[in-house]
């Protein structure tokens, strides 16, 4: 009888949002009893069986371009798989939160400079 190949890597790679999903998928596709875990696996939500990953909800995950699951929830509105690792924040949105932190920065310190400037002219 083979032995499952999973048996001797750590449990924590089959759990969904681990680093070592991408490697569980690997493993799973050359694994010898793929077909008897597929038979026995239920759909248990967050985890990878039998080479397939499924989301909390029991539906299967999508796999990222990258080779990880996406464990995020499901958007029908997007085109392409995007995974929490792949996802690139938005630019416009940093660079303008960037602005408003000089901005105030400097407001502040040209504040405080002019009242260390007035106490000094005043003393």
């Amino acid at each position: 009888m083979t032995a499952a190949l999973c048996a001797t890597r750590p449990a924590d790679w089959w759990d969904l949002g681990d680093d070592g999903n991408r490697l569980a998928l690997a493993i799973c596709r050359v694994c010898p009893v793929q077909t008897a875990c597929a038979a026995t696996a239920d759909r248990e939500a967050g985890v990878i069986r039998a080479g397939i990953a499924y989301l909390e909800r029991g539906q299967v995950a999508p796999i990222c371009q990258c080779g990880y699951p996406d464990d995020k929830r499901l958007d029908p509105r997007r085109t392409t798989v995007l995974c929490r690792r792949c996802h690139v924040p938005n630019l416009r949105a940093w660079r303008q939160d960037r602005r408003r932190y000089w901005s105030d920065y400097y407001r502040r310190h040209k504040a405080a400079t002019s009242a260390t400037t007035k106490e000094t002219r005043a003393a």
